[in-house]
C-alpha cells in the first residue's frame, strides 16, 4: 500500500519504506531515509544523507540574526541542513565538518569569540564597525 495522506503515515511511519528492497539505484524522488514530522503534517526525505535533522517548520518568516556565539542558530548554513529555496540553492553545496582538524575548510568550524574581532571605528554619525583580528585573517589565509 502506497500511502497517501500525513495521517496514514504518523500512524505508520514505515510506510515510508513501501519501495525498500526493489532496487539499488534512488531516483530523485526516492529517499535514502525519510522522516515524519511536526504531528504527521510533513515528511522529509533525503537521497544521500543517513540522518534527518529536524527542518524549522511552521514560521513562515523568519528573524536571522546573528547570534552571542557569531552563529546564526538554526538557519546557520554551516551548522544544520537547510531546506532549500531556488534563490539559495548555493545553500546545498556546503559540505560537512570534515573529520580531520588539519583540513583547511575546519576553519569554517571555528567557534569565534569576541576576541577575534576589534571595533575599527565608531561615531556619533556612523555605525560601529568590527573586523576580525590579523590571527583570523592568517588562518583564512592559509586555508584559501
Amino acid at each position: 500500500m502506497v500511502p497517501s495522506t500525513p495521517q496514514e503515515l504518523a500512524r505508520d511511519p514505515n510506510l515510508l519504506l513501501h519501495k525498500r528492497g526493489q532496487g539499488t539505484t534512488l531516483n530523485p524522488w526516492d529517499g535514502l531515509v525519510g522522516a515524519v514530522v511536526d504531528g504527521g503534517d510533513f515528511f522529509v526525505t533525503t537521497p544521500n544523507m543517513p540522518i534527518i535533522y529536524m527542518p524549522p517548520l511552521r514560521r513562515r518568516t523568519r528573524s536571522i540574526r546573528i547570534r552571542s556565539d557569531f552563529r546564526y542558530a538554526q538557519d546557520d548554513p554551516v551548522l544544520w541542513p537547510q531546506l532549500y529555496t531556488a534563490d539559495y540553492c548555493h545553500l546545498g553545496a556546503i559540505p560537512q565538518q570534515p573529520e580531520h582538524k588539519e583540513d583547511p575548510l575546519n576553519l569554517l568550524w571555528t567557534n569565534l569569540t569576541a576576541e577575534d574581532f576589534h571595533m575599527l571605528r565608531s561615531t556619533t554619525h556612523s555605525p560601529t564597525v568590527f573586523v576580525t583580528t590579523g590571527q583570523v585573517v592568517l588562518r583564512l589565509t592559509r586555508a584559501s
